[in-house]
């Protein structure tokens, strides 16, 4: 008896629970997955011998992504059953990052609400290619990523960092550093540590430099191999025919409208639940008309346009008879073709002014500002490759995860609230709907991946 109410106590307060969960759950739903179709079906044929070969042919015509490669083409020799453990296990690693370095300390019920965020995450876009090659290239490079970013929380909080931590930091930047979104959105980060460390005067570790040694590596070695232009013309006559005729602010234009596009034409749970908690928190703060409208129109605007924009009667003209919003040569002298654009534009406007009015001037704000935009710019990217609309729904892998942990972000903030004044019942009860939501949310969208299989 004194046994099990030892183990009852340990698994209480346990991280273990929450993320042994999240991986059952994904491994069942992996044990739905077949690997033979699209990529998966050309890349399982390259026989173990043929490898080096094929990444060195792929340098000169089509790939950079050497690192990343030669991992999938291995697995592909292997049982299908190690993909499913391994990539649960990249899913748990996607929850676990974002609770260490968004919660501040290991606390199970962040470590539970970070699992149910990354269950938002609609699994489906990596079928996008073959669910081998496509979560090798997108899922994994963000989860590790993710989980290098923890040493730059390990030592602002002043974390011990024990040596096979160091180790594993070194290939984790290595394989991320190797997806060109993933390597971007890192160096962001530790550039800006670097400013930061060289303002406050502090000293740089020599684990930071190697850290930012290898980014800036991979990152040169990304956008200088010979394969970029080749591909770019194979693929840009395919898909993206105007990709050549475009100048770059009309390539900015069309990233940036089909990214939002993307979150705002559809009831997209993330993004309404991100424009939700950011009306939930400036309400919470500030009593002031003005400042209330500032999350609340775009909420609004966002749950209708999701709701009714594809009705047949809908007066949301913007967004129902315009193609996506999109600026062309045939409608850029009508005014009324630039609403969709305007309001995307205002939406992102809306939401960095709701995160200050939430932090007001504090490094939170900085930090918040820097998860949001960070996101956009890993979409913002496509600008300069005309796989655009080739890549489809995969290449949001990243600003999903940047959107989500946002998301936790602020709802750790709604708990560190609820526990600095435990005596507001209505604060209490608002943060558990929250979760309720959150909580319905996830299995929705988790549900909705298993039907799609």
């Amino acid at each position: 008896m004194k046994l099990n109410k030892s183990v009852r106590s340990s698994l209480k307060d346990s991280l273990f629970v929450p993320y042994f969960l999240l991986f059952m759950l994904y491994l069942g739903m992996h044990l739905l997955c077949t690997a033979n179709y699209n990529d998966d079906l050309v890349f399982s044929q390259i026989s173990v011998s043929d490898i080096l070969g094929r990444l060195q042919w792929n340098y000169h015509n089509w790939s950079t992504r050497l690192v990343i490669e030669f991992v999938y083409y291995h697995l592909y020799h292997l049982p299908i059953a190690v993909w499913y453990v391994l990539d649960s296990a990249v899913m748990v690693l996607m929850a676990y990052s974002i609770m260490r370095l968004f919660a501040g300390t290991k606390d199970q019920r962040a470590a539970y609400i970070s699992c149910v965020l990354v269950l938002l995450y609609p699994m489906i876009h990596m079928a996008n290619t073959g669910w081998i090659s496509t979560s090798a290239n997108y899922t994994w490079p963000m989860a590790l990523g993710l989980y290098g970013m923890t040493y730059l929380r390990r030592v602002y909080d002043g974390t011990r960092i024990r040596w096979w931590q160091y180790l594993l930091y070194i290939p984790a930047f290595i394989y991320a550093g190797n997806a060109e979104q993933t390597v971007c959105l890192l160096l962001v980060f530790y550039i800006l540590t670097a400013a930061y460390l060289t303002v406050s005067k502090k000293q740089f570790r020599f684990s930071y430099i190697l850290h930012l040694a290898i980014l800036i590596f991979m990152f040169i070695f990304k956008v200088t191999g010979p394969s970029n232009e080749i591909v770019n013309r194979t693929i840009s006559g395919s898909y993206y025919p105007d990709y050549y005729n475009l100048n770059t602010l009309a390539h900015i234009s069309e990233a940036f409208i089909a990214t939002m596009s993307h979150f705002i034409r559809y009831a997209n749970l993330v993004f309404l639940l991100l424009l939700g908690l950011l009306t939930v928190q400036v309400w919470i703060r500030h009593k002031e008309k003005m400042y209330r409208a500032i999350p609340a129109v775009p909420f609004l605007s966002c749950l209708g346009i999701a709701l009714f924009s594809s009705a047949s009667s809908s007066q949301l003209y913007g967004f129902t008879l315009f193609e996506d919003g999109f600026i062309t040569i045939d409608n850029f002298s009508n005014p009324a073709e630039y609403v969709p654009l305007a309001f995307y534009i205002l939406t992102v406007c809306f939401i960095l002014i709701s995160i200050y009015l939430i932090w007001g001037a504090t490094m939170k704000t900085v930090l918040g500002e820097l998860i949001f935009l960070g996101g956009i710019a890993t979409r913002m990217i496509m600008s300069f490759s005309p796989s655009l609309y080739a890549s489809s729904t995969r290449t949001f892998c990243a600003m999903y995860f940047c959107l989500i942990a946002l998301v936790f972000l602020l709802i750790q903030d709604l708990n560190q609230m609820e526990t600095a004044a435990p005596e507001q019942a209505s604060l209490k009860k608002l943060n558990s709907g929250i979760r309720c939501v959150i909580f319905a949310g996830a299995v929705w969208s988790f549900f909705s991946t298993l039907i799609t299989l």
